[in-house]
């Protein structure tokens, strides 16, 4: 436990196990794996990222006050959300190569709009979502909406357990800050919320690798996405796409570029 040069990963755990040289290493590792689940659920160590750490009796009461701690299931949404469009794709609104103009777009998670509505829409389906693992959603959903693009992350179970850790640490550490808090709380309550910033961080780098890996549907069958290597620019590729499908008569203006002002112009005189 406090021994900082040995990097507590599973590999690293699994190598440490080894008592035989004519062992058998997927079975061994295989059993590591379950007893690390099975220390982690018993709340003898916890996991941040892909690291593992021994808990102390005191950070064994706090983790398992955490795990019991109640939250609103929407708030999984809500962060979904925010590092979604906010930190990973950014733009509120994406320019179409072929006139260079922009193009705004509705936002959704899990079938929850957080943008007002507009005729173009990205959703991101994830693997918390109640109609994840209904084969038919996604095809329906998309089916005669030349307007709409869904990108289903691929299945992933520490996603949306990472998200819940996160949001219980958060409100946990909130609810019990304390100037009167013993030293010993004072640092694992600290010690808590910088393991929350490297949980945050681990979560954003798998979603950016989920949204790359992502199944597009588009007008009910499956888009294939050539630049599948970043989550960002596939969306921007596959917006492409979109904008030509949604506004078919877009190639009679050209290259020619109109705003708002203008066509306003355009219609008075």
């Amino acid at each position: 436990k406090y021994y900082d040069n040995f990097k507590k990963t599973k590999k690293n755990i699994a190598v440490l196990m080894i008592d035989s040289l004519d062992i058998d290493l997927k079975s061994h590792e295989k059993a590591i794996d379950e007893a690390l689940n099975l220390l982690e659920q018993q709340t003898y160590v916890q996991r941040n990222g892909e690291t593992y750490e021994y808990l102390t009796d005191d950070e064994k009461d706090i983790e398992e006050a955490i795990k019991t701690t109640d939250y609103d299931p929407g708030q999984l949404t809500v962060l979904f959300n925010e590092i979604i469009f906010d930190e990973i794709i950014k733009d509120t609104r994406i320019k179409y190569l072929d006139n260079k103009q922009e193009y705004e777009f509705s936002r959704k998670v899990d079938g929850v709009i957080f943008s007002r509505e507009k005729e173009l829409t990205i959703e991101v389906m994830t693997p918390e979502s109640k109609d994840y693992f209904n084969e038919g959603y996604c095809p329906g959903q998309s089916m005669g909406n030349n307007a709409l693009v869904i990108f289903k992350l691929p299945a992933d179970g520490l996603l949306g357990k990472d998200a819940k850790t996160l949001i219980k640490t958060d409100k946990y550490i909130k609810q019990n800050q304390s100037t009167t808090n013993k030293d010993g709380v004072k640092r694992i309550l600290f010690d808590k919320a910088q393991q929350n910033i490297e949980r945050r961080r681990q979560i954003i780098s798998s979603l950016k690798n989920q949204l790359a890996d992502a199944t597009v549907y588009l007008n009910g069958t499956v888009h294939t996405v050539s630049n599948t290597t970043d989550g960002r620019n596939k969306v921007t590729d596959t917006f492409q796409v979109i904008i030509k499908m949604a506004y078919s008569k877009l190639k009679l203006l050209g290259t020619n570029s109109f705003d708002e002002q203008q066509s306003k112009n355009i219609i008075r005189t």
